[in-house]
């Protein structure tokens, strides 16, 4: 998984050289955007350092944003008091037009996207990790990625539908998002999700006219006062996408290294698109295969998987 960048951090100025051709903030020569021969410039490559915007649910993998406020974007915090907040200091970061995280961009015309999906995070406070949780009702048939989800803090404390923070895991702490179909597909930009817990939805209100917004749970229609919402873009880091694994597959140096990249397509095929594809993985595999036991190494990162779905 790549480096989170926060807000603050100096980029790199940019600088031209004698011959007026331009560099990086390292001195290196600046890649121009290729042009394709239609004169159209050509698909730009998905940034796999950064964040992109789940389209599926086997994107929920690894650490995730909960963000609303398609223009102005706003995130679900974790406070320091065990209380959730409304965060709206978030990184906007522009893609250049590069599509949403996921096999497949059903939801985008390709045209300029909004904020919200070019948000990233600028503390630890903004971000969950995705901790999938087994479904006992599902047939052993059901190869599908699960629905149900923990969500947990930076410190080890869980997203409740009390409205504050757990310390461990029960009813009160399982999530299920659900993509929400009932808005008009032109009105959408992208998949919105409802995040819900035992017929409580997560949304967010004014607690009083013109009082910042708050983090509660619904159970019913008469606590929907005006201004709700309810509908979430989840953030997810895009290396642990769909789009992000099969790039990094694709790309995988066809050297001696080939053994390795074969098992991570295996492993990644086995675990029903779960398995997280990152330098700790490879590195954990190259010393198995290393000193010889590669296969007991597959076994085990299999075995994560396996036991959570």
């Amino acid at each position: 998984m790549g480096k989170l960048r926060f807000k603050g951090q100096d980029k790199p100025k940019k600088r031209r050289n004698d011959s007026g051709e331009e560099k990086d903030g390292q001195g290196q020569p600046k890649k121009r955007k290729e042009i394709g021969t239609s004169g159209q410039e050509s698909k730009p490559v998905l940034r796999l350092d950064g964040w992109g915007t789940a389209v599926t649910k086997k994107d929920f993998k690894g650490p995730c944003m909960i963000v609303a406020n398609k223009s102005d974007p706003v995130v679900v915090a974790a406070g320091l008091d065990e209380k959730l907040y409304v965060s709206g200091e978030l990184d906007i970061v522009p893609e250049d037009g590069v599509p949403p995280a996921g096999a497949k961009d059903e939801h985008t015309d390709g045209s300029k996207q909004a904020p919200i999906h070019c948000t990233e995070p600028t503390t630890v406070k903004q971000v969950f990790t995705f901790v999938p949780i087994s479904d006992k009702q599902k047939s052993l048939l059901d190869h599908s990625a699960s629905d149900k989800f923990a969500l947990r803090t930076r410190d080890g404390r869980y997203l409740s539908s009390t409205g504050l923070l757990a310390r461990a895991v029960g009813p009160q702490e399982v999530f299920s998002i659900h993509e929400a179909t009932d808005e008009p597909q032109q009105d959408r930009d992208g998949p919105w999700w409802t995040v819900e817990c035992g017929g409580r939805q997560l949304a967010l209100q004014e607690s009083g006219s013109g009082s910042p917004l708050d983090p509660v749970f619904i159970e019913s229609e008469s606590d929907r006062a005006s201004g709700t919402i309810d509908r979430f873009v989840i953030r997810v880091h895009m290396s642990n996408t769909v789009a992000g694994s099969e790039m990094l597959l694709s790309n995988s140096e066809q050297t001696k290294e080939d053994d390795i990249s074969s098992v991570v397509r295996s492993l990644y095929k086995e675990t029903q698109g779960a398995l997280v594809i990152d330098k700790d993985l490879i590195a954990r595999l190259k010393k198995a295969q290393k000193i010889g036991n590669l296969n007991e190494q597959i076994i085990e990162e299999k075995a994560k998987y396996l036991t959570r779905w």
